[in-house]
Parts: structure tokens; sequence; C-alpha cells
């Protein structure tokens, strides 16, 4: 085991609480919850509750929860489910879809999916060289084109925090004037979900993905919330969650999901205080120690748990094996697109040449990262610098 983990943001610790809730449920519980004898009841009313539990975290109706695989799922479901339901009846339709430039390798999959197959347009929407959304130029001529607009809340790499609220209460406005149902506007907020409230209110969005493994719910359990205005096909068949997925549900994953959500609301103020004290003093000791190294994470509407730099001369690869043989768990960036030779595309999409943007290494805090943590994370760092 690593004597130091600081990736948090690909995956943290599950709650130990959440563990001992699944283990004592599967002790007494194994039967398919479509099952109509009574084990099969059973799990369906545990089931039937945790959704309850979900909704009520996300301030939403119970049909509006859609539990999936993780965000990923999600997000494919969310995308290709929506345009595919925007076709029916018109197999000659070609949608237009907007994404931010910064988003997960996983919605620039889905879209190019669309792309390739169903003829969709995929353009991206205008951002500044800092990487937020450049809000005066997302108005009513993307809107007049957009079917779907997708961005992400908080990116996951390096740490900005995109004015969503603000985007869909234009897109809403919008719609309301034009009496449209589009654009239908998608949100990804795996990675805020860690310190942000979430929520389609507060948002203002149709959908929104989370994914379990980000606050301690385990890897494999997600959820898309949509409105129940929204409407999807399916992509692989099936009764199970509401006719939108085939496949027995992965209950105590979901389960896991709820205790996890409970514990986390509880903990999440007092755990993003602890993040910001972490990235205030991570930023403070790369100034003083290291100020030849350029920290990518803003100062203002960031992600506390996720502190992004560029290193000068190694790629970032090579730098993250040389900490792992240390010791010290980090990452160059979203675990989905470890391996990448040709770099980050954020990075790339902020102004970063090619050669900057192999360079990228972000470290991520969780509830038990503490200080000491860093500071024998950045000794081992000076090493390899």
């Amino acid at each position: 085991m690593s004597e130091i983990y600081l990736d948090h943001a690909a995956a943290t610790p599950i709650y130990p609480e959440v563990l001992e809730k699944i283990s004592e449920a599967g002790k007494i519980c194994f039967g398919n919850p479509s099952s109509i004898h009574q084990e099969g009841i059973k799990v369906k009313t545990i089931l039937d509750e945790t959704r309850y539990g979900v909704a009520k975290f996300f301030e939403c109706k119970i049909g509006e929860v859609v539990f999936t695989s993780g965000a990923t799922e999600s997000l494919n479901l969310a995308i290709i489910g929506n345009y595919l339901h925007q076709r029916v009846g018109d197999k000659t339709f070609k949608g237009t879809i907007f994404i931010s430039p910064l988003v997960h390798a996983s919605i620039t999959g889905a879209c190019t999916f669309l792309e390739k197959h169903f003829g969709a347009e995929i353009k991206f929407l205008p951002i500044e060289n800092s990487g937020f959304l450049n809000m005066e130029q997302i108005d009513a001529k993307i809107f007049d084109k957009a079917n779907i607009i997708v961005c992400e809340h908080g990116n996951s790499e390096i740490g900005i925090v995109q004015p969503i609220a603000k985007l869909g209460k234009k897109i809403k406005k919008y719609r309301e004037e034009k009496e449209k149902g589009t654009p239908v506007f998608i949100v990804d907020t795996a990675a805020s979900v860690v310190t942000e409230k979430i929520s389609l209110s507060h948002q203002v969005c149709d959908m929104l993905t989370v994914s379990g493994e980000k606050f301690g719910a385990g890897a494999g359990s997600g959820i898309l919330i949509k409105q129940s205005k929204v409407l999807l096909s399916s992509l692989f068949h099936g009764s199970h969650e509401f006719g939108l997925r085939g496949g027995t549900e992965n209950w105590l994953g979901i389960l896991g999901l709820k205790e996890a959500l409970k514990l986390h609301e509880k903990n999440r103020v007092k755990m993003r205080e602890h993040f910001k004290t972490l990235q205030e003093f991570a930023r403070k000791y790369f100034i003083e120690k290291f100020p030849e190294i350029k920290i990518t994470t803003p100062r203002k509407n960031f992600l506390p748990h996720i502190f992004h730099f560029r290193l000068l001369k190694e790629s970032g690869e090579l730098f993250v094996q040389k900490c792992d043989l240390d010791g010290v768990c980090i990452s160059a960036g979203a675990a989905c697109s470890s391996g990448n030779v040709s770099g980050s595309s954020i990075l790339k999409n902020i102004g970063c040449s090619d050669k900057e943007a192999k360079r990228g290494i972000r470290i991520s805090f969780g509830r038990n990262t503490m200080e000491n943590d860093l500071k024998k994370a950045f000794e081992i760092f000076e090493k390899h610098f």
C-alpha cells in the first residue's frame, strides 16, 4: 500500500460505515429485485427506499432518479439517449451538440459516436483563456442551433468551477421566450459533488450525472438525475430503471450510494473548509519552494480538493511513476485519460503548448488527507523536479 495517497479525484476510499451497511444487507438479502417472491420483494423494498433517499438528497422526484454504473454510463445515457429521442420520427434528423472544450473524455466519446453514426454536428462553447466559459458570447445564436448543450460543473483535472447556474438560467429564459424544449442542458457533476451543493435547481439544468467512487460510495455505482419532462431512448434495452436500462440492479452498490451521500452531506461543508486549507498550504508551499512551477488551478471559482500544476521539463506520466516508486500516488490528469501520449486536451484548450500539455500533474485531497501528507509528498517531489 502506498504511504501517501493523493489521487482522491480518481477514487476515494469507501466510508467504513458504508462497507458495514452493505455487508449487513448482503448477509440477510440476496434476491433479485424483479422477482415477486419474498426474497425479491425484500430487496425491491430496499431499492425503493434507497431511491427515495437519493431523491431527497438531490431535491428531485423519485422517478427522476436513474441508477447506473457510474458517471460515464450516466453521461452516455443522457447525451445519446436524448439525441436518439429527438430523432424519433425523423430518421434524417441531424442535430447539433455544443460542449465545453474542457469536458471529460466520456462526453467527447459519446458525441463522437453520434457524429459518426447519426450525423450529429459537434461544436464547442466559447471559453476564455483561463478556461472559464465566455458567458458574453454564449447567447441566442448558439441556442438557436443547439439541440443539446453539455458542460462540466467542476473540472476534474484542473479544478475550474464553471458558472453553470448562470448558463442554465440563460438557456431556461431562451426556451421560455421561444416556447421550445431545446436545447436540453446536461451537466457533469462527478467532480463537483465532492464539495458543492448539487441539484437540478442549483445548477438550473435538465440532467446531471454523479459517480459513487468520488465521494466514498465505491466504484460501479452512479446516478443520472433527470427532469421528468426530459425523454430518453434506452441504450441497452430492458425493463429496469423505468425502461431506460437492462440488467439486474446493483442494489448493494446503490444502497452504498445512499449511505455515502448521507455521510458526505453531513461532512461536506467541514470537508470543504479542510480542503481549502490544504489547497492554500499547497499553493503557498509551491510559490515559496518552487516559484518556477506554474500552478494551473485558479485562485477563484475552483474545486478546493484539486490542485494542478505543470512541470518545467519532464513528462507528467514519468513523474507520476517516479513518485509512485517512492510511495506517493498522484496523477497526470483524469484517470480515464491516463496513458494519453498526445498530452492533456484540457491543457491544450486553455492555451498550453503540446509539450506543456504533457507536463500536467494533479494532486487531489480526501477526507483523511493532512498537511503532513502534503509535506512528505512535496519533499519527494523536490527529489524529482
